[in-house]
């Protein structure tokens, strides 16, 4: 009997070790699944918001987001406008652009990032822009973010 017990709890414990496996590598779909089915989202905070525009060059693309002033209760008077540069393969060793995130056809600021160092220079073209929001150019391989303070 004694044997039997010992048969039956091992061959217990190796049995739980597949459906551990699995349960972690699905995890992911099924909390995305649960998430979804949920209706919630992620905040545009995090997210940047979704992309109202992209522009093409010849060797990257440039990702618009639409501008953030969300707040915990209500909007705020200051956001944030998202903007990713995005290569196939690799950015060129220098970015200039003029960007319009208001999307009225007069450029809001100019924009030049370093992709080596990741020094960015920040030129406001109209009153609502401030500063970077952050003190660097968020870095992904093929792909820099920079997010833009702005005004209402």
């Amino acid at each position: 009997m004694e044997k039997i017990k010992s048969i039956l709890g091992y061959s217990w414990a190796i049995m739980t070790v597949p459906f551990a496996f699995a349960i972690m590598f699905s995890a992911p779909i099924i909390y995305q699944t649960l998430f979804e089915a949920r209706g919630l989202k992620v905040t545009d905070r995090i997210s940047g918001a979704e992309v109202v525009q992209v522009i093409e060059r010849n060797e990257y693309s440039i990702y618009l987001h639409k501008p953030v002033f969300d707040g915990f209760f209500h909007e705020r008077n200051s956001g944030f406008v998202q903007v990713d540069f995005i290569a196939e393969t690799v950015l060129p060793l220098q970015i200039e652009e003029a960007i319009d995130y208001d999307l009225d056809n007069a450029p809001d600021f100019h924009i030049s990032i370093n992709t080596q160092s990741n020094e960015y220079s920040l030129k406001a073209a109209t009153e609502n822009v401030k500063q970077l929001g952050a003190e660097e150019v968020y870095v992904l391989e093929n792909r820099r973010t920079i997010r833009v303070e702005i005004e209402r």
